[in-house]
Parts: C-alpha cells; structure tokens; sequence
C-alpha cells in the first residue's frame, strides 16, 4: 500500500519526487530480472503534460521490446510498451503495484 499512499499524495511532479516515485516502485513491484533489465532513467516527459518517466525496461530475450514507466501529474503510473517492429501499447493508468507486475509479467513471454 505504500506505493498506492505516495501516489494518492502527489500534487506536484519533480526531479526529487520522481526519484522517489521510482525507489518506492522499485520496492513494491516483482519484475523478473531474468527477463528484463532495468535502467535507472528519470526525466520529464517531451510532451506538454508534465508527466516523468521513472524507468526504461529492456527485455533481455526478445531484444527489441521495451517499456517506459511513467508516473503522472495526477498521481498515476502508466507503462508504455513498444518495439521496434512497430508494437505499442499504454497501458491503462494504475496505482496498484500488483497490477503494474502483472502487466510487465504479461509482456516477458514471447506470444
């Protein structure tokens, strides 16, 4: 519940906050390290939206899958999922860190 907490309190996005965002993520969902490897990576989104990416995601077996994690301006987490043969895909807005592992969990094995 601590992550759905700190979501629920963010009324303002910044560097420290995102960093934040990302530890508590990190600590409350279950990505297989075998299957993916994660990069530290923070930043403000390009868009006008203020949103911050707090993860880039590199799928370790299927080479040209990856993921984005974000977390919003209004509290939320949202992963964006693509490769380079033209998948993509968001997910929908999210706060439950069991939800969050199941969709990464969904998208670790090839189909």
């Amino acid at each position: 519940m601590e992550l759905e907490a700190h979501l629920e309190n963010i009324d303002k996005l910044n560097n420290e906050i995102a960093k934040e965002t990302q530890n508590i993520l990190l600590d409350s969902i279950d990505i297989d390290d075998s299957a993916w490897e994660v990069e530290d990576h923070i930043d403000i989104t390009a868009d006008d939206t203020g949103d911050w990416t707090i993860l880039h995601l590199n799928h370790r077996r299927l080479t040209r899958l990856y993921a984005y994690i974000y977390v919003t301006t209004d509290g939320y987490i949202q992963l964006y999922l693509g490769d380079e043969d033209g998948f993509d895909e968001f997910s929908e807005f999210v706060r439950d860190p069991e939800r969050i592992s199941e969709i990464i969990r969904n998208h670790s094995q090839p189909k």
